[in-house]
């Protein structure tokens, strides 16, 4: 009996594990949360977090380059569209009150 739920356990934690590595079309970090949808990458502030319209966004995937000029910037989200499928890298800009943290995170596009 005790083997069996120590079992269960395992299988349990292994399949958690397996969803987990996955799950990569979406990135989050305490600050923020980025998310690649078909097409599209979008970037949302977590808590007190918001974006910073100031910043040089940017999205890189395979050869193909959004600039700020192509993404719609509002305080709680950063998104661009007509993002070809593969693996971006995002240029990530959030604010909360004068602390301020910029990234470079990876992100599958559908």
């Amino acid at each position: 009996m005790r083997l069996s739920k120590t079992l269960g356990s395992l299988v349990a934690t292994a399949a958690a594990l397996v969803a987990l590595t996955a799950a990569t079309d979406a990135r989050a970090d305490a600050e923020f949360t980025v998310t690649g949808g078909s097409g599209t990458i979008e970037v949302k502030g977590n808590g007190h977090w918001h974006i910073n319209k100031d910043a040089p966004w940017k999205a890189t995937v395979g050869g193909t380059t959004f600039a700020k000029d192509k993404w719609t910037l509002s305080d709680a989200s950063a998104k661009v569209s007509g993002v070809p499928k593969g693996d971006a890298t995002v240029k990530v800009y959030v604010c909360n009150g004068d602390q301020c943290k910029n990234a470079e995170v990876k992100v599958a596009v559908k």
